[in-house]
């Protein structure tokens, strides 16, 4: 399963919209919008959510505990891609730790499990 994270407000409203299997965005109109589109048009996984930010900048603790959220309401994915969120050491340090692979992929990066 392929989970989408995107802590950005205008993503919903990008050319070309990935949400993926199931997907976690900020809240917004844009990413409302793109969130009513896939679940009426493509169904979508039903724990995909939109969430409130506090407005303040996302900090490595923010996707720490929203990748917490999506392993616990998605237990079975394989990949999540985190949008609006540059990789900083100390994150993927603690990804790589976890055993966890990540690729950077604009504007955020990639995860995947089960790296050897």
């Amino acid at each position: 399963m392929h989970v989408v994270i995107a802590f950005t407000p205008d993503y919903g409203a990008t050319d070309d919209l990935e949400l993926g299997d199931a997907f976690w965005l900020v809240d917004s109109p844009a990413n409302r919008a793109a969130a009513e589109v896939q679940r009426r048009e493509r169904g979508t996984d039903p724990n995909s959510a939109i969430f409130r930010s506090t407005g303040a900048p996302v900090t490595p603790d923010d996707v720490l505990a929203m990748l917490g959220n999506v392993d616990l309401h998605h237990p079975d994915w394989t990949s999540i891609t985190v949008v609006g969120v540059p990789p900083t050491s100390d994150l993927l340090g603690h990804l790589h730790s976890q055993r966890l692979a990540t690729e950077a992929k604009a504007p955020g990066f990639v995860l995947r499990r089960n790296i050897d």
